[in-house]
């Protein structure tokens, strides 16, 4: 259960890195 969320987490700080690269590059498109 910990493992799990303590990857959940991770992936959500990853997506919001990539997001926020993506955006700041214009490539973001919602």
């Amino acid at each position: 259960m910990l493992g799990g969320y303590v990857l959940h987490d991770e992936a959500d700080h990853w997506w919001g890195n990539a997001k926020q690269r993506l955006e700041a590059g214009g490539a973001f498109i919602s």
